[in-house]
């Protein structure tokens, strides 16, 4: 079993920081964990002291298998249906703050 975070990129931001916390929490605990990026500038968090393992989105796609945990809080329409095509039967949308984009490039409510 391997955990999946996905998110859109690795640049300095909050966000970034506690997905890359997250997953090295992971790996601490044991479990073999990666961050996944959308974008294609795939590269470890520079600006941290203790960046996580990164992979592609493409990567992350061939690797995935059923008993896999996938865990992403973005909502872009490249994400979601990365996720949804992948064959981990433990998929989690973490859903923080309030806001559930609707425009262009995000799916919002059907996630």
């Amino acid at each position: 079993m391997k955990i999946f975070l996905i998110i859109p990129h690795n640049n300095p931001s909050g966000g970034t920081k506690v997905a890359n916390q997250i997953v090295n929490l992971f790996l601490k605990k044991g479990y073999e964990s990666f961050l996944a990026i959308s974008e294609s500038a795939v590269e470890e968090a520079k600006f941290l002291k203790n960046p996580a393992p990164v992979i592609s989105l493409e990567e992350f796609k061939k690797n995935c298998q059923a008993d896999d945990i996938v865990i992403t809080f973005w909502q872009s329409k490249i994400i979601h249906a990365a996720i949804k095509g992948c064959p981990a039967e433990k998929k989690v949308f973490w859903q923080h703050g309030i806001i559930i984009f609707r425009y262009t490039g995000f799916n919002g409510e059907e996630i």
